[in-house]
């Protein structure tokens, strides 16, 4: 970012705003390994990581949701046994083989123009760097950011305001950008960020309830649009 750049930040959640990644399939996979290929104690177990995730996402600090390793490790060790695979390795090599994919019209060249506009263009992701970089990487997307900001390297996960102003930095203008209220759209507008939803399906009346986002996109390229009108200032 060169020093003459207007300050504009747009920060994007990564997980079902940009990409779908492939860390579902390894959880399956290791799950299956740990159950020697019984389905339904394999389909238990899943379920019983998801559960445990949802738990720690409710939680005050939902930062350890996101600690696959640890998460697995404790459902393993409970059956006498240990993690089978390296779960990043084992999610950069799915996500290689296509189990990772673009969503909502995401595409590098998106990013590039918004950074050619003068954006600084940032991911705010409550996912680990070791599991979100080789999904960013095997879709094309690593290199299309001025930054990479994860819950483990910041210390904290969204919705939490230390989160969004790790992302928000000395920007003048801040926008970010997800496809969840309770993460997303309040944890920005907490920080007086401009919040933009965006995602394929309808908000649910719950969530119609709550605040609303100042603009609301179904494909990455209306996102583009709508922050290119923005004023400079």
């Amino acid at each position: 970012m060169t020093a003459d750049r207007p300050v504009r930040t747009v920060s994007f959640d990564l997980d079902g705003t940009l990409v779908h990644g492939s860390m579902g399939l390894v959880l399956k996979e290791v799950a299956s390994s740990l159950s020697d290929g019984d389905t339904d104690a394999a389909t238990e177990l899943y379920r019983e990581l998801m559960s445990a995730h949802e738990a720690l996402l409710a939680a005050a600090d939902p930062l350890p949701a996101y600690d696959w390793d640890a998460l697995v490790e404790a459902s393993a060790q409970a059956r006498g046994r240990h993690t089978p695979v390296d779960l990043a390795t084992r999610a950069g090599e799915l996500a290689r083989q296509g189990g990772a994919r673009l969503v909502n019209g995401a595409s590098a060249a998106a990013l590039t123009r918004l950074r050619s506009a003068g954006w600084r263009v940032i991911v705010l992701t409550n996912g680990w760097v070791r599991f979100q970089r080789p999904v960013l990487e095997a879709v094309g997307l690593w290199d299309a950011f001025d930054d990479v900001l994860t819950s483990d390297g910041i210390g904290h996960a969204k919705p939490a305001r230390e989160a969004f102003l790790a992302a928000r930095g000395d920007a003048g203008l801040y926008v970010h950008v997800g496809d969840r209220y309770d993460h997303d759209i309040e944890g920005a507008a907490a920080v007086g960020a401009t919040t933009v939803l965006l995602r394929a399906t309808a908000p649910t009346a719950a969530e119609d309830a709550e605040r609303r986002p100042d603009f609301a996109a179904t494909t990455l390229d209306e996102v583009v649009g709508f922050l290119e009108g923005l004023p400079l200032t």
